[in-house]
């Protein structure tokens, strides 16, 4: 999975993350939802800000993570994109930490980024394990 993703160019990720986002745009789930936690892309994975730019439009409150050291994330309360600067790994976070959202029982919808995901939702991510010990907190 890591090579088929590494051998994709960034208009091909470009054009399936924009199918994988309409798709959720018209679901029933991001419909109801107001407060939107998502993961912000690294080099191949799909690019939300698409999402992210949607969502921010149409009034929803949205939650990035931040890397807070070997095994912790910290999330935060995104307003404008212009406030995200990438980090050693290449992952955009947020840099005002003031900002940090620390309820997360406000969240409707949550996106992971993944190598592959099986169809009964199981997701086979880096293997660092940030966002297994994030969702167990959910």
């Amino acid at each position: 999975m890591r090579q088929r993703r590494k051998a994709m160019d960034p208009s091909t990720i470009d054009a399936v993350s924009r199918r994988i986002f309409r798709h959720l745009l018209n679901s029933k789930l991001w419909q109801e939802s107001k407060v939107i936690h998502t993961f912000l892309p690294q080099h191949t994975e799909p690019n939300t800000f698409f999402l992210v730019q949607e969502a921010l439009q149409s009034k929803r409150r949205v939650q990035v993570p931040k890397i807070a050291g070997p095994s912790h994330l910290t999330h935060h309360w995104l307003e404008d994109i212009k406030l995200l600067k990438k980090n050693s790994w290449g992952i955009p976070e947020i840099q005002d930490s003031d900002a940090s959202a620390t309820d997360l029982s406000e969240i409707d919808l949550v996106l992971v980024p993944g190598l592959a995901f099986s169809r009964k939702g199981a997701r086979l991510g880096q293997s660092r394990g940030y966002y297994d010990r994030f969702l167990n907190q959910l």
